[in-house]
C-alpha cells in the first residue's frame, strides 16, 4: 500500500517496483487505488502495460477500499503473492501525516478477510 502526500510520486514510484519485481520474474498485480486524480487510473494502466503486469481499477470517484480489497482477492484468486495498492495523497488537516494517516490506510487491510492464515 504506497501513501503519501500530493505529488510526491507514489504511482511513478508504484509502476517502476512492478516493472522491477516482473524483471526479476516475480508476478505482481496492481491495484489503481487512487479514484480521485484524473489521470491516475490511466498512468497506472501504462504503466501496468509496460511492464506486463495486471491492472485491477474501477471508475472514477469510486470506493478506493472496495478497489484495494478486489485487487487483493484477485491476487489470492490467482496465487499473485505481490499486490501493490496506489493510493490518492491526502495533505494531513493537522500535526504528523502518519498519525492521521493509520485509521485510513486500515480500510485497505485485506489479509484477514482473504486467509485462512493468521496475521502478521
Amino acid at each position: 500500500l504506497l501513501v503519501g502526500v500530493n505529488g510526491v510520486g507514489k504511482t511513478t514510484t508504484l509502476g517502476k517496483l512492478a516493472a522491477h519485481l516482473k524483471a526479476r520474474g516475480e508476478d505482481v498485480l496492481v491495484v489503481a487505488g487512487d479514484t480521485f486524480r484524473a489521470a491516475a487510473i490511466d498512468q497506472l494502466e501504462r504503466w501496468g502495460e509496460r511492464a506486463g503486469v495486471p491492472v485491477v481499477r474501477n471508475q472514477m470517484g469510486g470506493d478506493p477500499a472496495a478497489i484495494a480489497f478486489d485487487g487483493a482477492a484477485s491476487a489470492v484468486a490467482r496465487n499473485i503473492p505481490w499486490v501493490l495498492i496506489d493510493t490518492a495523497g491526502r495533505l494531513p488537516p493537522t500535526g504528523c501525516y502518519w498519525c492521521w494517516m493509520p485509521p485510513r490506510a486500515r480500510t485497505a487491510w485485506c489479509r484477514p478477510k482473504l486467509s485462512s492464515r493468521p496475521p502478521g
